[in-house]
């Protein structure tokens, strides 16, 4: 089923209006002028929109070849890509392992939803190769997932896509190579019985999210980043629903970057982990570490969590890390890292103290966490180059020369 939006009825009979007051007043200047105004107040309406065109290898909407998504991601050459036109789209599309492909939007943004692929998902990656999916919106698959990037698959980018209102965002299954997020929205995952998360990536081999806006999570995290390399770049994190997890969840296995984040909690009564690193380098979980180090950076990122403090940290210190690197973030109302024991490297507390901040809430000047002055930043070769702009981008970081998650505002 595809529904397309209509315009604007009226342009064409307030003209005639306007040309029949003209007739009955004669000649006189008012009334030139009114029609004039009336004129040029609807001179957008006198040609229909130009309808953007569709260039992919294959086409889906109105007067297209196709109007169904997965018979246009069918007859797609491999390599080739496929247009979605705006709209309404209450159907779903498997994505067979023998292709590469993307997948974009054209005259506005397509919304697939309602409907499950083999029972899995509203789209469903089996692709071997490499599939983009640009400029869509995904949602309401009940207590499914929205989008699943199978087993064993190759890389998944997706760019400016909206994924909403299921039991699971994504979940990217183990063995797959690469999951990217960029540039988007995830929010109103619930699903009590296996933990409603906004992004699961399990087990991939490399997880990159930057500049997205991540919300509405009620029981799971908002990114559980199960993976071998992780890279957690410039977001936006609203606790606003209280979830019940830890926010983030990392592996800690492999190479991973958590830096220049904006993260806030209204759980005002609560105790909130922004961030915790599970325990799998050397006792296993599930699966011991591929990889031959586990190293983490959390830098350059601003943690504000509101109401009382309680057991509230940045980072929940439950490790067992080659390395760790904790500097030049700014936390407000909750500890940089939860008091407690540690396990493998033992940290003392100038390995973070005088290289973090806590900062009382005034100091932010907007609900994004932007700020006008900051504490000066130590010496960091983490140094971000770009930083957050709500609501799913990022843009030009010219100075680290302070704390946080941005630069200083005039």
């Amino acid at each position: 089923m595809f529904r397309k939006g209509g315009g604007n009825l009226y342009g064409l009979a307030g003209l005639t209006l306007a040309a029949l007051f003209v007739t009955a007043c004669g000649d006189g200047s008012q009334s030139d002028a009114v029609a004039q105004e009336l004129q040029s107040g609807n001179a957008s309406d006198q040609a229909p929109e130009e309808r953007a065109e569709c260039t992919a290898d294959t086409c889906v909407g109105e007067g297209e070849e196709y109007s169904s998504v997965q018979a246009a991601v069918d007859a797609a050459p491999d390599g080739g890509s496929v247009g979605i036109e705006g709209g309404t789209y209450e159907q779903c599309a498997v994505i067979p392992e023998n292709k590469s492909l993307t997948i974009r939007g054209f005259d506005g943004r397509p919304h697939l939803k309602s409907r499950l692929c083999d029972g899995k998902a509203v789209l469903v990656n089996y692709s071997k190769g490499k599939v983009v999916v640009d400029g869509l919106e995904l949602s309401d698959a009940g207590t499914d997932k929205v989008i699943w990037h199978h087993d064993n698959t190759g890389a998944l980018i997706l760019r400016n896509v909206e994924v909403h209102n299921a039991g699971m965002g994504i979940l990217a299954s183990t063995n797959s190579e690469r999951l990217e997020i960029h540039d988007s929205e995830f929010y109103d995952m619930d699903e009590p019985t296996q933990n409603g998360h906004l992004v699961y990536a399990g087990q991939v081999k490399d997880l990159v999210i930057k500049g997205s806006y991540f919300h509405s999570a009620r029981n799971g995290h908002m990114i559980k980043a199960k993976s071998v390399n992780v890279d957690i770049e410039n977001n936006y994190l609203l606790d606003n629903y209280g979830t019940t997890a830890n926010l983030i969840n990392i592996w800690g296995c492999g190479t991973n970057r958590v830096v220049g984040n904006a993260i806030v909690s209204e759980n005002k009564s609560g105790a909130v982990q922004a961030m915790d690193v599970s325990v799998r380098k050397r006792y296993g979980e599930v699966k011991t570490c591929p990889a031959n180090n586990a190293d983490i950076t959390i830098a350059y990122n601003s943690f504000l969590k509101k109401g009382e403090t309680l057991y509230s940290s940045l980072l929940l210190d439950s490790y067992d890390m080659d390395s760790m690197t904790i500097e030049n973030n700014l936390v407000t109302n909750a500890r940089l890292v939860k008091d407690g024991s540690t396990q493998g490297v033992y940290w003392y507390p100038g390995d973070w103290n005088g290289k973090n901040m806590t900062v009382e809430e005034d100091l932010f000047t907007d609900r994004f966490l932007h700020v006008r002055s900051a504490p000066s930043a130590v010496s960091s070769r983490h140094q971000p180059t770009e930083q957050y702009a709500h609501p799913t981008s990022t843009e030009s970081r010219s100075d680290g020369s302070s704390m946080g998650a941005y630069q200083v505002s005039p």
